[in-house]
């Protein structure tokens, strides 16, 4: 290898590099993502938001917002 393709090899090095760095950032995201997730249901679970809706009404807004975060979790819904 010649001293002047060491230019090129280090500049591939650091486009994985920054790849890498941008994965760490994403996964680090997606976790604190489920988390807010997490809470957000534990939070509606534990509110008289649910109270309010009856069963025979097609807009359940709680109930939804509950069952399309723990698909997002990939939790059953109870």
């Amino acid at each position: 290898m010649a001293l002047s393709d060491h230019g090129q090899y280090s500049g591939v090095v650091d486009i994985a590099r920054n790849g890498i760095d941008e994965v760490i950032r994403l996964q680090t995201q997606a976790k604190q993502d489920t988390e807010l997730i997490r809470q957000l249901v534990e939070a509606l679970e534990n509110s008289h938001a649910t109270l309010w809706e009856e069963d025979d009404d097609p807009e359940r807004p709680a109930h939804a917002a509950i069952a399309a975060a723990r698909a997002r979790l990939g939790q059953p819904c109870a």
